[in-house]
């Protein structure tokens, strides 16, 4: 008997929907899972691609939906289109961005698949965008005969219109396996799992839901029978995770691990709950440990980047899994590191002594806002106390480079005076880095939800200076710019362009002017490494290169200085642009009149902070 009528369900739009959809599609057991890129089309760089300055995330949630298909007997490919692009500008000096249609044809047609399903990464806000990458491959699909479904956080957040343009067939948000798994049942007609919601078609010109429980995905298993499926050791040759795995070498073999799904928080600008439900789950960490081992013995990963949304969320639990890394770091000499903003409140000494001899490189912990108010407003867990008693373990080991992540323009609602209190809140904090980003709207669930100003986040990326190819700025009449910044008005809301200029003044001078690691009693080789990670992204900004060459000159590395400040020099001579923003922090004459030995780089560093001290109050 169907498990279906088992459980008193008959989900009757859905079978009349599927009756319908086996009248237009021949349905094979050949099923192509495709990622999109995962940057923005409108402002890829072929020069970056080269540089291997593009995020290549293994699809770790494709992953996941194959493991699940490939135990009922269906035939898995998995394209991952972003790493296909990047492989591509590495390789062939011809490629052209438009060629990715022709990479995606020839492998729709070698494997013939019935059903395509497509998952997104992208936070970029305009899904609708004719070149948002979700969107332009549906596009290039259309009338092909194949039935597509779309799956992930792009199509959890604006799967309606995706829908209504008959682009898809079907839109399974949130978490996916157990979804995808009710609708294969339904579409072959198989009795294998029970029904979930979640799953949305139009029918009769009205988008409808399945019919089903909810219910959160077992995590029982690994993906150590689904690699196979992807080329995993050659991700490091076209791209990276983030900069902590190009600070492992660019040519060190990467892959990533998840302990948690959910998140204990529910912080009010942020999707996680909203995809994942409120609550934490976690693998059996020696499931977890075992995947890693494979993975350094078959496919000779070094460095592993953690997924999770909140990797101290179980506290026994990760403390068991970094003992377990630490005899991995013993015996493989591995790496790791978590990019994703960790809850300050779990802090420890004991983790973080874990961290450390487990091979961490770093971490972020998020913070987001040093307005009281502001994080009140946006439900984060923790007080301005409880960060700096935080900040007072993380810095008693400096072995890791550890950041901590702001959100400037909240809700669109944000003051200047709100902003300037995070700005002289990351000085206090004194961490290595300080991550501001520009406040976007990346779901419209969450948008509507939270009642957000609509007019708030309208970059294309979190970091302003990935809005354009050359990394620039546009600056329009009426946007002030530089340290006359500090001279707004308190109670001013500034537009999102007037936050992005914001965002360029905080970051030089947090991370570069004022950085810890340029003090006396600093690691400016700390601070190098980090900067060269980032440089791949950013070969044409100045300041990169000028205060890497002073990280340089401190540590007494008098050609990679001089090669440094040469190139800063050259980069702001041809350019008005940064010409004017040298002269506006008093790096001109630094640039052009370099420290030549270690002690001058230490004087030079003291006049300028000299010099930009009153933006400190």
């Amino acid at each position: 008997m169907s498990l279906i009528h088992d459980l008193h369900i008959h989900d009757e739009n859905l079978v009349q929907y599927v009756s319908d959809i086996r009248n237009k599609f021949v349905l094979s057991r050949r099923i192509l899972l495709i990622q999109t890129p995962q940057f923005s089309p409108d402002v890829f760089s072929p020069g970056i691609a080269k540089r291997r300055g593009y995020y290549a995330f293994p699809p770790v949630g494709l992953l996941c939906l194959a493991r699940s298909l490939l135990e009922r007997k269906f035939e898995v490919t998995l394209f991952d289109l972003n790493y296909e692009i990047l492989k591509s500008s590495c390789t062939n000096p011809s490629f052209q961005f438009d060629d990715w249609k022709k990479l995606l044809d020839e492998t729709i047609s070698r494997v013939q698949p019935s059903i395509i399903g497509i998952t997104s990464l992208t936070s970029f806000s305009d899904m609708t965008s004719n070149n948002h990458p979700l969107h332009m491959i549906l596009k290039h699909l259309g009338g092909r005969g194949m039935l597509v479904v779309i799956g992930g956080p792009s199509a959890t957040n604006g799967y309606e219109s995706f829908l209504q343009k008959n682009l898809c067939q079907f839109a399974v948000i949130g978490e996916g396996e157990e979804k995808m798994n009710y609708l294969i049942d339904t579409l072959y007609n198989e009795h294998t799992s029970q029904p979930r919601d979640g799953v949305f078609f139009s029918y009769h010109n009205t988008i409808m839901e399945s019919k089903g429980y909810p219910g959160f995905i077992p995590l029982e298993k690994n993906l150590i029978g689904t690699y196979h499926l992807i080329p995993l050791s050659s991700y490091c040759e076209v791209g990276s995770l983030n900069p902590y795995s190009r600070m492992a070498g660019m040519n060190t073999i990467f892959a990533t691990f998840q302990l948690n799904r959910g998140c204990r928080a529910n912080c009010r600008f942020c999707d996680v709950t909203k995809f994942m439900g409120r609550s934490i789950r976690h693998y059996p960490t020696d499931l977890v440990i075992a995947e890693m081992r494979y993975l350094i013995t078959t496919h000779h990963v070094r460095h592993f980047e953690a997924l999770d949304d909140d990797f101290l969320g179980d506290s026994p639990a990760t403390e068991n899994l970094l003992r377990g890394m630490v005899s991995l770091r013993k015996e493989f000499g591995i790496t790791w590191s978590a990019n994703n903003g960790l809850i300050a409140a779990s802090i420890t000494d004991e983790l973080m002594e874990l961290m450390r001899d487990s091979g961490c490189l770093g971490f972020r912990i998020g913070v987001e806002s040093g307005n009281p108010e502001m994080l009140i407003r946006i439900r984060k867990p923790g007080t301005l106390s409880l960060f700096r008693k935080k900040a007072e373990i993380l810095n008693r080991y400096p072995e890791l480079f550890v950041g901590a992540n702001y959100i400037l323009g909240l809700f669109g609602e944000e003051t200047v005076s709100q902003m300037m209190d995070t700005f002289r809140f990351a000085q206090g904090l004194n961490l290595d880095w300080s991550s501001y980003t520009t406040f976007q709207v990346t779901s419209k669930a969450t948008s509507t939800v939270e009642g957000f100003n609509s007019s708030g986040g309208t970059a294309t990326d979190f970091i302003p200076a990935k809005d354009r190819q050359d990394g620039l700025l546009d600056i329009e009449d009426g946007i002030v710019t530089g340290p006359a910044i500090f001279s707004l008005s308190p109670d001013m809301i500034p537009s999102s362009d007037q936050v992005k200029h914001i965002w360029f003044v905080f970051n030089l001078l947090t991370n570069y002017v004022f950085n810890k690691n340029l003090l006396p009693g600093g690691r400016p080789d700390k601070l190098a490494s980090w900067l060269r990670a980032i440089q791949v992204t950013y070969p044409n900004n100045p300041y990169m290169h000028l205060f890497l060459g002073l990280c340089c000159q401190l540590q007494n590395h008098q050609k990679e200085a001089f090669e440094c400040f040469k190139k800063a020099n050259q980069l702001v001579e041809t350019s008005p642009y940064w010409t004017q923003r040298f002269t506006e922090f008093h790096l001109l004459n630094l640039a052009h009149s370099y420290p030549d030995s270690p002690e001058q780089a230490r004087k030079a560093l003291d006049v300028l902070r000299l010099q930009c001290a009153d933006y400190l109050h």
